[in-house]
């Protein structure tokens, strides 16, 4: 019942199995941060919230702490609001919300977060100038951002608790994660795992 607009973003077009209102697509891809970049020069939206494809939110968001948040972000404006402790406010926050300062490991993550779109273009823009270049990608836009943004203005904030719970990928380091593999069974999703080796009890 999302009362906005949903766009698939994505470096080539294909048939999604899931319902969006909108597929953005490029006819090759540019990187990851400069797919994003340009997806977001396209659009007039102030503010937007972003996911990406390797979060497998296995439980119902939590609808009391999305509106906590809503409220957040609507009257703080912060440059990003995280959805999740991935990580944390470094301080325990007396409410559900607490800054990120700068120095913070992991300040910029592509967990489910609402973003400032002026601010999200301009970390794009720093990161890409950096020597990741062009081809940027999602874990540039972590560690690279993450040092960027200890020197821009704007407010980075975080959730204590998962607002939408998720798991990670179905694969780290060519491995698959049997954990998210029995999501995916639970769900009649079915995943051919052949060829593949899994992680052991510890891996990450």
């Amino acid at each position: 019942d999302c009362p906005y607009d949903t766009v698939l973003v994505s470096d080539k077009c294909y048939d999604h199995p899931a319902e969006f209102d909108v597929k953005w697509s490029f006819d090759e891809d540019r990187g990851w941060c400069a797919n994003l970049l340009n997806y977001l020069e396209h659009i007039d939206d102030s503010a937007i919230f972003l996911t990406v494809d390797d979060f497998w939110f296995h439980e119902p968001m939590r609808r009391e702490l999305m509106e906590q948040a809503c409220l957040c972000e609507t009257l703080q404006e912060p440059a990003c609001l995280c959805l999740g402790p991935c990580p944390g406010p470094p301080h325990e926050p007396d409410g559900l919300i607490g800054e990120r300062l700068p120095g913070t490991d992991y300040r910029i993550c592509a967990g489910p977060s609402f973003w400032d779109v002026a601010y999200l273009k301009e970390l794009l823009r720093r990161i890409m100038a950096s020597n990741d270049g062009p081809r940027a990608t999602a874990w540039d836009f972590e560690i690279t951002g993450t040092i960027v943004s200890n020197g821009m203005p704007g407010t980075i904030l975080a959730c204590k608790e998962d607002v939408m719970p998720f798991l990670h990928s179905a694969m780290r380091r060519g491995k698959w994660h049997p954990p998210t593999l029995e999501v995916a069974r639970q769900r009649g999703i079915h995943v051919d795992t052949s060829g593949g080796e899994f992680l052991k009890e510890g891996e990450y």
